[in-house]
């Protein structure tokens, strides 16, 4: 229990000294926390999105390459730990050519 409690101190403190060098130090205007809130919550949908089209995409062409050709690919090359991070990536760069495009 006492490390859960400091595993949210830590986010509460880093959030925090966001906040202030968004503010202060970067000059950033005032913005309302749910508008914030929901749109770091689409950006992390595109990732999750993202993430199912790859995980998806991936075993389809390796079921296809097993099965029409004489090779092997293993299902546990979609598995790997890097390919959350770099469709929580895709997803983050997706959200932020949208928002770019409405200033267009």
């Amino acid at each position: 229990m006492e490390q859960l409690l400091f595993f949210f101190v830590c986010l509460a403190v880093t959030s925090l000294a966001g906040y202030w060098l968004g503010r202060r130090a970067l000059g950033f205007g005032h913005v309302s926390l749910a508008a914030v809130l929901a749109s770091a919550l689409e950006c992390l949908g595109a990732g999750v999105i993202f993430l199912v089209a790859n995980v998806l995409l991936g075993t389809l062409a390796a079921v296809a390459v097993r099965t029409l050709t004489s090779h092997f690919i293993g299902l546990y090359l979609f598995s790997d730990a890097i390919l959350l991070p770099l469709s929580l990536l895709q997803g983050l760069a997706f959200c932020t050519w949208r928002e770019r495009a409405k200033v267009l």
